[in-house]
């Protein structure tokens, strides 16, 4: 209520204004983050819906990981994702180039087959919603990416990300 009247909290200012500094938009240009939340939640929700039969049971067969409408959606989750874990921690900077460096080894991460010979895209069971599904991949593999590339925040020590990355992993547990 209080933001749609146009009042925010100190410690949502106080994000707003970290985020800024930090070049990261907290909204695309004329729509909310919950509306682009939203939007995401229904169109994964159809390709969902497309691969359950009539008895309402996920058949792995008709999920289409390829789907354009999954691959549309992606970038925007990835960097909803972004978006957050720095707002959340206004200690820590990424620059631009940075951030589309996480956000492309993210989506590659997501993609690449493992050595399984699975992408997380190919590996959604019907558990859940494929929504959530996707941001807990997401969480998990910007993780992997911190691990195995922590030049991607510059001007921190090995320390300070490795107190950051803990930091995920709880949030994730």
């Amino acid at each position: 209520d209080n933001f749609k009247q146009g009042n925010l909290s100190p410690l949502a200012r106080r994000k707003m204004k970290a985020a800024k500094k930090a070049g990261i938009s907290v909204a695309a240009p004329g729509v909310s983050k919950s509306a682009a939340a939203d939007n995401a939640r229904a169109n994964l929700k159809e390709i969902q819906d497309d691969a359950t039969d009539a008895d309402g049971n996920f058949v792995k067969e008709k999920y289409d990981p390829n789907n354009r409408y999954l691959m549309k959606e992606l970038p925007g989750m990835v960097d909803a994702q972004i978006n957050n874990y720095f707002a959340a921690r206004p200690s820590l900077k990424i620059d631009p180039e940075g951030r589309r460096e996480l956000q492309a080894e993210i989506l590659s991460r997501l993609m690449i087959p493992s050595k399984t010979g699975r992408s997380d895209l190919n590996n959604f069971d019907g558990r859940g919603t494929l929504y959530g599904y996707l941001n807990g991949r997401i969480k998990w593999r910007m993780l992997a990416t911190f691990e195995q590339n922590p030049t991607i925040i510059p001007d921190y020590s090995q320390k300070q990300i490795d107190e950051a990355r803990t930091a995920l992993e709880k949030e994730l547990a």
